[in-house]
């Protein structure tokens, strides 16, 4: 069993890209992803504005660093002028900088493959 948790020592990298399924374009299916995980950790449905910037701000993260984290990826959201990316970025920062960072942190919970 893993413990996730506010008080644990285990630590998830929701932007760490699996070697896995490399026939599709990583980054597109991470940006994916992350319309829908953060649609649900902050308990509500994106409009498209929010998914424009969701997007953008995934293929910038992954221009800029070799093996972002959740915090580098709000960074970059940050430095984005619309006033959705920084209503976004402070709704996030409860899960990188708050008492909810369990996605922050660097040594990386990684599941084993299942055979």
């Amino acid at each position: 069993m893993i413990d996730i948790a506010p008080d644990s020592q285990t630590y998830l990298n929701v932007l760490d890209l699996s070697e896995e399924n490399m026939d599709e374009d990583p980054v597109k299916v991470k940006s994916e992803f992350l319309l829908s995980f953060i649609g649900k950790l902050l308990d509500r449905k994106m409009d498209g504005r929010e998914k424009s910037i969701i997007d953008r701000v995934t293929r910038l993260t992954y221009q800029s660093f070799k093996e972002p984290s959740l915090e580098e990826w709000v960074f970059v959201l940050s430095q984005q002028p619309e006033e959705e990316a920084q209503n976004l970025a402070l709704d996030m920062e409860l899960y990188v900088e708050g008492s909810l960072d369990i996605f922050l942190i660097r040594p990386i919970f990684r599941p084993d493959p299942i055979s």
